[in-house]
């Protein structure tokens, strides 16, 4: 195995109002990282005005390799991980790398209506809209805030953007998985619920993947329900249990020491 610096990049698309977009993203984004290249480019396309399609993607991009003599300890710093709406497990220890782009998240909708735009309540979910959709139900609302695509809200004024949120994370020997995951998961699931259901089937990531959106749905989401799991080659069965059992008696030791406390 070379020892070289390498990248892998995971990405997972969910598209709305038609297939150009997605197909789009498809086709390029692994190409081009730079997300905000790519959005320009999609709404130079001919024809593409035409398309008000939209998609959102969950990115992960892992950069660094080891060879199998080396101690992951010893290249620290050198692996690293590029997070867009994903999450990430440590130990059995769910760790956020993300944030969703919810309309009423306070920063997004300060944006949002600093563009011009509206945040309004349909029928419990938070949408985007322009002040002419903020009354007719023919234009469009959207779920999110950040979208490939969705032309009707990025012109003349950018009400939804497709800027990303990207957060760096150096791997340690600790980490044992990534879940990729859309707000349909989210939305029914905490993130320490999908890490320890993923969890359940280490070594499976494809049973882990089907079992955190499996669970989502039984517990009522309606919406798009996508799930990635990324298992880090390093961590067998075993030290990924010994990892779980660790994290667990640091929890029990927190709640005997709040015990004392509270008497």
């Amino acid at each position: 195995m070379r020892s070289s610096m390498e990248m892998t990049i995971f990405v997972a698309l969910i598209r709305h109002g038609g297939i150009f977009t997605p197909e789009y993203l498809a086709k390029h984004l692994h190409k081009n990282i730079q997300l905000r290249r790519n959005a320009l480019e999609l709404i130079k396309l001919p024809g593409h005005m035409k398309a008000k399609d939209g998609s959102t993607a969950l990115v992960t991009l892992v950069t660094g390799s080891i060879t199998p003599t080396e101690n992951l300890k010893q290249k620290s710093g050198d692996l690293k991980v590029y997070c867009a709406n994903t999450g990430d497990c440590r130990g059995g220890r769910a760790i956020r790398l993300s944030e969703d782009h919810k309309p009423n998240r306070g920063d997004e909708e300060r944006r949002v209506r600093a563009a011009g735009g509206y945040v309004v309540n349909i029928g419990g979910v938070w949408r985007v809209t322009t002040a002419a959709g903020a009354g007719a139900g023919e234009h469009q609302y959207l779920a999110v805030s950040r979208t490939f695509g969705d032309t009707d809200l990025k012109q003349p004024n950018k009400i939804v953007v497709s800027e990303p949120e990207i957060k760096v994370l150096d791997i340690t020997s600790e980490d044992c998985f990534i879940v990729m995951a859309c707000d349909g998961i989210w939305d029914m699931l905490d993130d320490q619920e999908a890490v320890d259901i993923a969890g359940e089937h280490f070594g499976r990531p494809q049973d882990a993947a089907a079992s955190v959106v499996r669970t989502a749905y039984q517990k009522g989401s309606g919406d798009n329900l996508t799930c990635t799991v990324i298992e880090f080659g390093w961590v067998g069965a075993e030290r990924f249990q010994s990892l779980v059992e660790d994290y667990k008696k640091s929890l029990e030791q927190k709640e005997e020491d709040l015990d004392m406390f509270g008497d």
